[in-house]
């Protein structure tokens, strides 16, 4: 499931928190953005590059065989990668770093991302990651259905940053461990019909 779902539906976990953890106060428009549709019936999908850990996770949950190319970040950290990994491997990529910008190929399926993260404060692009999926993984990404296309788009708005007191005199742990407290506005435009959802969050 997305981080963007899982805090509309009130299923906050530590994946969720590690998504905003980017977030400082204000209001971010076209996060969590992505279109999906079905050419030819088959399941492409594009997206921004804050879907890249979510869309990554549902391939290694799928797939056993993954070339890899690309980059993991943790930290200051980075390492470049250009390799076959399982599943179980792939996994670990995204749990052990704060980012990953991997080029998936698996069977006829692939996933494309672009080489390095947006500058904070700058909108984000819809398109930063393009993949064709197996139609098996329609509902990790959504659970809506019965569409031809569909384009989601969030508006997540952070009122407060929640710093807990054991971590206020140090400044990397206090960025880390804070909550975000705020609202999300979701618009769908599904088969071109139009509809909106909002709901407050701390994570």
């Amino acid at each position: 499931m997305l981080f963007t779902d899982k805090i509309l539906k009130n299923k906050i976990d530590d994946s969720v928190h590690k998504s905003l953890v980017r977030f400082s106060k204000g209001e971010f428009e076209g996060r969590g953005a992505m279109k999906i549709s079905f050419p030819k019936g088959i399941l492409k999908l594009t997206a921004s590059y804050d879907l890249i850990k979510d869309i990554t996770m549902s391939v290694a949950n799928y797939a056993d065989k993954i070339e890899i190319k690309g980059k993991v970040i943790k930290g200051k950290q980075k390492e470049e990668l250009d390799e076959k990994v399982s599943g179980e491997d792939l996994k670990k990529l995204c749990e052990e770093n704060s980012y990953v910008l991997l080029n998936l190929d698996f069977g006829e399926y692939s996933v494309k991302v672009g080489k390095n993260l947006p500058k904070p404060g700058k909108p984000p692009k819809n398109n930063f990651c393009k993949c064709i999926l197996p139609m098996e993984l329609l509902k990790e990404l959504t659970d809506l259905k019965d569409f031809k296309k569909l384009e989601i788009s969030n508006t997540i708005i952070i009122e407060e940053i929640i710093i807990p007191e054991e971590h206020k005199d140090d400044f990397e742990q206090a960025r880390l461990n804070s909550k975000r407290k705020g609202k999300i506005i979701r618009k769908i435009i599904m088969d071109k019909k139009e509809s909106e959802e909002k709901i407050y969050f701390e994570a």
